[in-house]
């Protein structure tokens, strides 16, 4: 679940991103639409990348590692790249306030009409840019952004990806309120299968784990476009962080990803991480040994970061 993007070579794959087909998403708005519950349209229509991720619409523990957060209140509370709701949905049951923002059309259109029939008055909609926030300054508790962070370079035609994930964090850090928390959950850079070809935003195969400029040479050779859906690992993310302002940086792996958060962990827990691999796998002997060196958190797919005004 992510926020999309207008920016025009990639408009078109806008919903496609990170979240649930164009065509898919445009059939369960017309059938919300036409007065059918979200919930049985999900059961009903026949929607095979929906029917697969249900629990994106439906898990609300994706809310529950954000309510976990202590903050100085619970007031308001901001969902940024809010998609199908989930998260906004969650956070109703603790905060009085709480904006879902997203910027692709028809997920607003549908979580308006999912928090209409689930009477959820308190939680607002708000379409925006994720460079262009409407948001006034100290005015949340706690933002969540939830597989978000990596597709904000795409919001900019210009300037270096970190520079501009930069630049977000450092709004997102003003529109806190003084001991308020911002939670993150986003991809580990240095991921186990990256090493393998797996290539977790569409990029070409490998691209996340090789240095920044090949990486965006092999892209613009294989893909006609910049390499710029940027993450990165335990380090860097605390680094950039601390760089927008925050504090008490945290960094935890979440398990077995943050699409399905079942528990967090300590980084250097590898007996958490192995717990939640497939034993049978051709690694399982490489992956042992990283778990005997206690390195095997540092190689998990997700992180839940944590991080206070």
């Amino acid at each position: 679940m992510g926020l999309t993007t207008r920016h025009t070579d990639r408009r078109g794959r806008a919903a496609e991103q990170g979240t649930i087909p164009a065509a898919e998403l445009r059939a369960l708005l017309a059938a919300v639409t036409r007065g059918q519950h979200w919930r049985a349209a999900l059961d009903r229509l026949d929607l095979p990348v929906v029917a697969r991720k249900r629990s994106w619409f439906t898990n609300l523990r994706k809310a529950a590692l954000y309510c976990e957060l202590p903050t100085a209140a619970a007031h308001r509370a901001l969902d940024l790249g809010a998609g199908s709701g989930v998260i906004a949905a969650g956070l109703a049951a603790k905060y009085a306030r709480v904006v879902a923002l997203e910027q692709e059309g028809d997920w607003c259109a549908f979580m308006r009409r999912r928090f209409a029939q689930d009477g959820l008055p308190q939680i607002t909609v708000l379409q925006a840019n994720c460079l262009d926030l409407p948001l006034r300054d100290e005015s949340f508790d706690l933002i969540c952004v939830n597989g978000v962070l990596e597709w904000v370079p795409d919001a900019s035609a210009e300037g270096h990806p970190s520079d501009v994930q930069l630049r977000f964090l450092g709004s997102l850090h003003r529109s806190l309120r003084p001991g308020g928390a911002l939670g993150v959950a986003i991809e580990n850079r240095w991921f186990f299968e990256h090493f393998l070809g797996s290539a977790p935003h569409g990029e070409p195969a490998f691209a996340p784990v090789l240095p920044r400029r090949l990486a965006n040479w092999l892209t613009r050779h294989l893909q006609g476009k910049d390499y710029r859906n940027w993450i990165y690992g335990w380090r860097a993310y605390g680094r950039l962080l601390r760089q927008a302002g925050f504090r008490e940086v945290s960094v935890r792996q979440v398990l077995p990803t943050y699409h399905d958060p079942q528990r967090t962990a300590e980084l250097r827990d590898s007996r958490a991480t192995a717990a939640f691999l497939d034993g049978s796998r051709r690694l399982a002997p490489l992956l042992n040994m990283l778990a005997r060196l206690g390195v095997l958190g540092f190689l998990t797919h997700s992180f839940y970061i944590a991080a206070r005004k």
